[in-house]
């Protein structure tokens, strides 16, 4: 028809596209059993979102599509944009990629080496990239927030632009809901005995650092939920987040509220109770009938509770989380240093080896669940497990503590991770930042380093698709991931001593950002693709 135009066409939450498809893809015409509001004719195919199962391009009328927008199933019927973004080659960062365990003023993220190459060249030195960091997006128009315990407020040389303009942005969240916002929310040491922005600062770094970052000109900013009587009230953590977003105006030169995406480095816990005795210990849901005693990690590990500290779920707080991601705020979390296989969509939490839990004379009849994931969650949060800095042979693995599992969507450096740090950080490896005499970087790891990893990949994606959701970007790190992590063992060999660590079922996605070049290219996004133009995606 010639007044046919692309429209994108998204079912609601819950509802396969192919419920759609079926009707759009056939003359219903005289069909009873076809909706109303699907066109009574054979609708063609402009794309097909192959990794999607709530997105299909059709070519439709104006009228077709607004009838087709009343449909039940339907979230939204949106007319595809023309390319927002086409950017040409921004800037080189040349450097030395160091992923060996040395510590020194020049390191940096060798995270930003690592995850623009395809595969890890087997015959280079292990401990190195050599060559540089080439860019074409920048997270332009992206505003990070990093949920943790503060971000270096005094100036640190890694917040700035080009221009040597800060992008650090103090916002008063007491402004966006009713309770106060403690006066010492921004300030640079806590009221208790940790130190105020060392771990945030470092996500920070990682995700928007001008140096050690990805989205080198993002806005970024901080709620701290850690710091005593400088955190935020616990109640208001995901509103805060959540109202800004949904206050935020349309930017004409997208069609589209400016992105936000959260990094929770982060995660709640429960704590055995060395002081009381185990009561009982279910293993793959069976009573084990151990004698009540003082918990040993030898006597337990065999039944894979190998750490003290468990994932911890909490109903309420999953609920906050997804009221979050569903206002269209991406969150980005890290899995945990635990090395727990965290159970997910694709094995029910009372299934399994993630049936498994212990009871003790403390808490009374409370289980306490260790294999299955921590809050905050939905299903649409990113999580992340570590990659280690080393190599089995030449092949990648996870570092050994990384929580694992299925419930992991995606793996990323996150050892020996060189970041800013703030003035009062007691991390060990903390010294001044180069040129300065005031402010500080570390090297550090854990999934909370690889977390942020993530978070500024998604601000990059976000830049060329600001009304990408976060369904869309999962489907991108899925697309655009990579096999090559070692595995080995089986589902219920919890082993930690293992001299390959296993990664108990996780999928074998190694993060792989494909948009730089040394040549100067172009990455064209579309609002509400997830995908730009090449690769081709995989069949359904």
């Amino acid at each position: 028809m010639a007044d046919e135009k692309e429209y994108i066409v998204v079912t609601k939450k819950g509802i396969n596209i192919a419920d759609v498809e079926a009707e759009l893809e056939r003359d219903t015409d005289g069909d009873a059993t076809a909706s109303a509001n699907v066109p009574n004719r054979t609708v063609d195919v402009a794309y097909a979102k192959k990794a999607n199962n709530r997105i299909t391009h059709y070519m439709l009328t104006d009228a077709e599509a607004a009838e087709l927008s009343k449909d039940a199933r339907i979230h939204v019927v949106e007319e595809k944009a023309s390319p927002l973004y086409s950017k040409e080659l921004y800037q080189t960062q040349t450097s030395q990629f160091d992923r060996s365990t040395s510590n020194g003023q020049d390191a940096v993220n060798w995270g930003l080496k690592r995850h623009i190459l395809k595969d890890y060249d087997a015959d280079a030195a292990s401990s190195s990239y050599t060559g540089d960091y080439t860019y074409a997006l920048d997270g332009t128009g992206v505003d990070i927030v990093i949920q943790d315990d503060g971000v270096d407020p005094t100036g640190h040389p890694e917040w700035n632009d080009a221009d040597g303009n800060t992008r650090f942005v103090q916002l008063d969240w007491n402004t966006i809901i009713s309770s106060s916002m403690p006066a010492t929310h921004y300030s640079n040491a806590y009221s208790d005995t940790n130190r105020a922005g060392a771990h945030g600062s470092h996500c920070a770094g990682i995700a928007a650092g001008k140096t050690y970052g990805w989205a080198k000109n993002a806005k970024i900013y901080s709620v701290r939920v850690f710091g005593g009587s400088s955190a935020l009230n616990a109640a208001d953590l995901y509103d805060v987040i959540r109202v800004w977003h949904e206050q935020k105006p349309i930017d004409p030169n997208t069609g589209f509220k400016r992105p936000t995406i959260v990094n929770q480095s982060w995660g709640y816990s429960s704590n055995y109770v060395n002081n009381g005795q185990i009561t009982s210990m279910f293993y793959q849901g069976v009573d084990q009938s151990i004698a009540a005693q003082t918990f040993t990690t030898g006597v337990f590990a065999e039944y894979g509770c190998t750490a003290s500290n468990h994932p911890a779920q909490s109903s309420s707080n999953d609920v906050e989380q997804e009221q979050l991601t569903d206002a269209g705020v991406i969150c980005v979390k890290a899995a945990g240093n635990n090395y727990h296989p965290c159970a997910g969509a694709n094995a029910p939490y009372n299934s399994g080896i993630y049936d498994s839990y212990y009871t003790t004379a403390t808490y009374g009849a409370t289980k306490i669940y260790y294999n299955r994931p921590s809050s905050p969650h939905s299903d649409d949060t990113v999580w992340v497990a570590n990659m280690d800095n080393t190599t089995y042979i030449s092949e990648e693995y996870l570092r050994v503590d990384s929580e694992r599992g299925p419930r992991i969507d995606i793996i990323a450096a996150g050892d020996y991770i060189s970041s800013a740090t703030s003035q009062v950080s007691n991390y060990a490896t903390k010294q001044l930042y180069p040129g300065s005499s005031t402010h500080y970087m570390a090297r550090i790891g854990g999934t909370s380093m690889a977390a942020p990893q993530i978070t500024g990949i998604g601000a990059l994606w976000l830049q060329a698709n600001p009304g990408g959701t976060a369904q869309q970007f999962k489907d991108f790190l899925t697309i655009h991931s990579t096999a090559n992590s070692y595995d080995s063992g089986t589902a219920t060999d919890f082993n930690a001593g293992n001299t390959v660590p296993r990664r108990y079922g996780a999928p074998n996605r190694v993060m792989h950002w494909p948009y730089n070049s040394a040549d100067p290219i172009k990455y064209s996004g579309t609002s509400g693709s997830s995908t730009p133009l090449t690769p081709p995606l995989p069949p359904r």
